[in-house]
């Protein structure tokens, strides 16, 4: 199958694009949570993998995962390298080892929705996009004794509940995930229809 809209991109710039997608995901999160960029990440992310190849739909996951999850956990390169006393290039190197590892949950999920999409209309296609992004996520928070940092549903969920001591998480971590996958969807939609009548 051709590539078409942001997948026709040639690979640099696709893989400037995924990086990016991934620091929206990373900025949505802190200082503030700022769901809306973690929506246009999200989307953008659609965009490029629409109707990419799996082989790069892969690469795209992977690149954007690593962005997130880098730019999720960065403190850790402080923590190893001012007071552990790590040398800065081994503290940076373990920070993006430890989100390369990670970002393969991500970079699986977009692999096999980009091999199984196209079969079924539209309301298959967002199923099996948010139901592939929520197994990546839960597989990164729960296997091999897990690491949630970074989740994509703090991004919607109002920090000042916990001083007030409400267990937010407990129900917008899914609720907001699949709304966030909606959202992200029905804009990528929009940019594929913009493309193909401008591109």
């Amino acid at each position: 199958m051709a590539e078409r809209g942001l997948s026709r991109v040639p690979a640099p710039v696709g893989g400037l694009l995924a990086l990016g997608a991934g620091g929206l995901q990373a900025l949505s999160l802190a200082p503030e949570p700022r769901g809306v960029l973690q929506v246009l990440g999200t989307a953008l992310l659609a965009a490029l993998v629409m109707q990419a190849a799996p082989r790069r739909a892969f690469v795209l996951g992977a690149l954007a995962g690593v962005a997130w999850l880098a730019g999720t956990f960065w403190w850790l390169f402080i923590s190893m390298h001012r007071y552990g006393h790590l040398p800065a290039w081994l503290s940076a190197g373990a920070v993006l080892a430890l989100a390369a590892a990670l970002s393969l949950y991500l970079a699986g999920a977009m692999a096999l929705f980009a091999r199984w999409r196209g079969r079924g209309g539209f309301g298959r296609e967002l199923l099996l996009w948010s139901a592939l992004w929520l197994l990546a996520e839960l597989a990164r928070a729960q296997l091999l004794t897990g690491f949630p940092w970074g989740a994509a549903g703090y991004a919607h969920v109002d920090w000042r509940c916990w001083r007030r001591g409400w267990a937010c998480t407990a129900w917008a971590r899914p609720a907001r995930r699949w709304a966030s996958c909606w959202h992200g969807w029905r804009c990528s939609r929009a940019s594929r229809r913009v493309l193909r009548r401008w591109g």
